[in-house]
């Protein structure tokens, strides 16, 4: 107080209090109220009916069928260097002359607002009836550097009615005709009253915006990036919530779903939403959050309805990021093959016991998708001891209708709003950076969270006729390292992808090593198959059947190329033949010498 006083005060993060006063009554004010060169903003304040001490203001509307208690109005002073405390004023006119200094003129500017405020219609009735709630923003200057503003908040005791009158600009409606609550105007003006209106002083809270949001999480400013979110369920409604907590995105919202009761165990919105569209009900919970409108479209992503298609495309090809929370392997592939769209995507997802959670990130250059990470994760979960029972499933869930078929995961709340909040800080890690990653987080019983994470291998894309072959180079590793074993002898084994018929598309995932009864020597290789049956099935039920056998492959010894042989070509011809049957091209992998490959 004493280095206050003698003007020693030069942080700006800590302003001086130029008014000392204490008020238990709150007012919430947006902070779009208080734009510098902007007129001042007529806002409608409403006292809570459980607070009497909380004003929530808001833009005031016409006809306002809800009656407020106060009608707000913001100002702002030239800025001031720091000043000696000194005790707040607590009436109209002393506060007048507060602020003259400051470059208003605030008796002057409150006759001009009230003359027009005159007449006898709703509105003009509305805003004479109540209270006046002055809000003043001083900004204080320190030295040359930015100051911040001191924001304070005045409310009168009398009407704004009352206050025209005892300032000679107003007569009340004394004449029997329209609303007794009506205040005409005074011709000429008359001399204002001596009385002094009394006023009372009210901390200013500012409402809740992405600004604020952001400066409160800790970061330097808000992230502004388009963002549409597909799948406003338990794991998109949290996720989006909190990153809109920490001021992050501009949000369109799209989901097909209405909100039903058994939601409510794990999701964002509450009861009063239920039957309410889930796109809708949840941008308006983060519209509330962020304090600007949110975008909802109610369609289904795969197949819009002709009013929503155009309203789809357009925010896809406006987006910086889409995030894909659907839970839907097809949304997800349809989202990773859209064209003309150059946003960044990325997918999150809880297994099915509620124990964890994924997320796959492309590279911001979109060089590996969302396709290629969804292959490279199966084979992480097939290779990571940790995530051995990763997508088991220990019950049959929960009927939440009638219908037999109406089934849901037994995923508890803190299960889901702990991975949920999981996703949203992996996904404001994964787009600090340009690479492409898997992260998988697993939650224990006991509350413990391990995270295993692989970055996203690069990837070879083959045409063969019609058919598009991938394959990273991670799996050409694993390839590598099981040729190596086994020399100076040749081995071999089959492999494992993702078979897409539609778009005649195989991602090669995975390879399993040489069962244990196969023949092999430095000269050749003939594939056994013991127990290869059950390996193949169990990779197949490990990844919830999204693997499946496409091919085969084996190396060749040192000194010789990775090119077919005339064996080669013939096991080659007889595996096409094989796997035409089931609408596949026969596919052959060759490993050789200093990490040379063949795919055939």
């Amino acid at each position: 107080l004493a280095r206050a006083a003698r003007g020693e005060l030069h942080d700006p993060a800590q302003p001086p209090d130029p008014l000392f006063f204490s008020s238990q009554i709150g007012l919430i004010l947006p902070a779009a109220a208080l734009v510098e060169g902007q007129e001042p903003i007529e806002l409608a304040g409403m006292i809570r009916p459980d607070n009497e001490n909380l004003i929530i203001s808001r833009p005031a509307v016409p006809n306002d069928p809800h009656p407020p208690a106060f009608t707000v109005l913001a100002f702002q002073a030239e800025p001031q260097a720091m000043a000696r405390l000194r005790h707040a004023p607590d009436t109209l006119t002393a506060l007048a002359a507060e602020l003259e200094p400051h470059g208003i003129r605030l008796i002057d500017q409150l006759k001009s607002r009230l003359k027009t405020w005159k007449g006898l219609g709703p509105d003009h009735v509305r805003r004479l009836s109540t209270r006046l709630a002055i809000v003043v923003a001083f900004p204080i200057a320190v030295g040359e550097r930015p100051g911040v503003n001191d924001v304070r908040a005045f409310l009168t005791y009398d009407t704004a009615g009352d206050i025209g009158v005892a300032l000679g600009v107003l007569y009340a409606n004394n004449t029997g005709v329209g609303d007794k609550r009506g205040y005409m105007l005074a011709f000429p003006e008359g001399a204002a009253s001596s009385d002094p209106s009394r006023i009372e002083p009210a901390q200013v809270h500012f409402a809740l915006n992405r600004d604020l949001a952001a400066a409160v999480a800790g970061h330097a400013g808000p992230d502004r990036r388009r963002a549409v979110l597909i799948g406003a369920g338990s794991l998109g409604s949290q996720l989006s919530a909190d990153l809109a907590r920490e001021g992050a995105f501009e949000w369109t919202i799209i989901d097909e779903d209405h909100l039903l009761p058994h939601n409510l165990v794990r999701h964002a919105l509450f009861a009063t939403d239920i039957g309410a569209p889930k796109a809708a009900a949840l941008a308006h919970r983060l519209s509330g959050l962020l304090g600007e409108p949110v975008a909802a479209i109610a369609c289904n992503v795969l197949k819009p309805d002709d009013q929503a298609a155009p309203k789809l495309a357009a925010a896809l090809k406006d987006a910086d990021i889409i995030i894909d929370a659907s839970a839907s392997v097809a949304v997800s592939r349809h989202l990773s093959d859209l064209p003309d769209v150059a946003a960044r995507r990325v997918c999150a997802f809880f297994n099915p016991a509620g124990t964890a959670v994924v997320l796959l990130a492309e590279s911001a250059d979109r060089a590996l998708t969302l396709r290629d990470l969804e292959a490279q994760y199966h084979r992480f979960i097939l290779t990571e001891p940790s995530l051995a029972r990763h997508l088991a499933t220990d019950g049959p869930g929960v009927r939440y209708t009638g219908s037999c078929r109406a089934l849901t995961n037994c995923i508890p709340a803190s299960n889901a709003a702990i991975l949920s909040a999981l996703a949203a800080k992996g996904i404001a890690s994964a787009l600090a950076d340009d690479g492409a990653a898997i992260t998988i987080w697993t939650l224990s019983t006991t509350g413990e969270v391990q995270r295993v994470q692989r970055k996203g291998a690069a990837v070879t894309r083959v045409s063969f006729g019609a058919w598009t072959v991938s394959y990273d180079a991670d799996l050409l590793d694993r390839l590598a390292t099981m040729r190596h074993a086994k020399l100076p002898n040749e081995t071999g084994g089959v492999l494992l992808g993702i078979a897409d018929m539609s778009r005649q598309s195989v991602h090669i995932a995975h390879a399993l090593p040489a069962p244990a009864d196969s023949c092999a020597s430095q000269t050749g290789f003939e594939r056994g198959v013991a127990d290869l049956a059950g390996q193949v099935s169990a990779a197949v039920a490990a990844t919830l059947y999204q693997l499946r056998y496409v091919g085969e492959w084996h190396s060749h010894p040192d000194r010789a190329s990775a090119m077919p042989s005339s064996t080669d070509i013939v096991q080659l011809l007889w595996l096409g033949q094989e796997l035409e049957n089931e609408g596949l091209p026969g596919l052959m992998a060759i490993a050789a010498q200093d990490r040379h490959f063949t795919i055939a």
